[in-house]
């Protein structure tokens, strides 16, 4: 296995679980019940005071925490959730961000377009508002591949290297 250069961790427990177990999820289908806040809160300190074997002080350096990896606003306690996340990350860790959703490209009106740049007024179809958007992990790095999706006209739906779609 290759070493960890990086040290900063993004720390995800979702806490709400999932009653939908969607075919299309990009989880599968893991066992996902409700996670308690001291869970949470036991995780995080665990990462924290992970030690590497040979060295002196914790490994990790900044860690960002997240109480979802589904859909951030999802629990009813969401507004509580994002104060938890806030007060366990590291200051500037703590971010909000929508994961690329099919289901929502074809039922929001303020969807992504190009990278991810959120539209403020109505977009008349997916097709139209989106050309491109970087398939992303959690925390934003952007993937080797990014999806395409037919422009108003053109039956071309393919995915290749970032920045790739014309």
């Amino acid at each position: 296995m290759p070493s960890f250069r990086s040290r900063t961790f993004a720390v995800m427990l979702d806490m709400a679980g999932c009653p939908n177990r969607c075919r299309h999820c990009w989880l599968g289908v893991p066992p996902n019940r409700r996670v308690s806040e001291d869970t949470l809160r036991q995780v995080v300190r665990q990462y924290r005071e992970w030690v590497r074997p040979g060295e002196s002080r914790p490994f990790a350096g900044a860690i960002g925490v997240y109480t979802w990896y589904r859909e951030p606003d999802y629990a009813p306690n969401y507004k509580e959730l994002w104060e938890l996340e806030k007060e366990l990350s590291d200051k500037g860790q703590a971010r909000r961000f929508e994961l690329l959703s099919i289901w929502r490209l074809a039922r929001v009106k303020a969807m992504p377009r190009g990278r991810g740049t959120p539209v403020r007024k109505p977009a008349r179809s997916a097709s139209l508002a989106l050309s491109e958007a970087p398939t992303t992990l959690a925390g934003g790095e952007a993937l080797s591949a990014t999806a395409c999706w037919p422009r108003s006209g053109s039956s071309r739906r393919a995915s290749g290297p970032a920045g790739s779609c014309s």
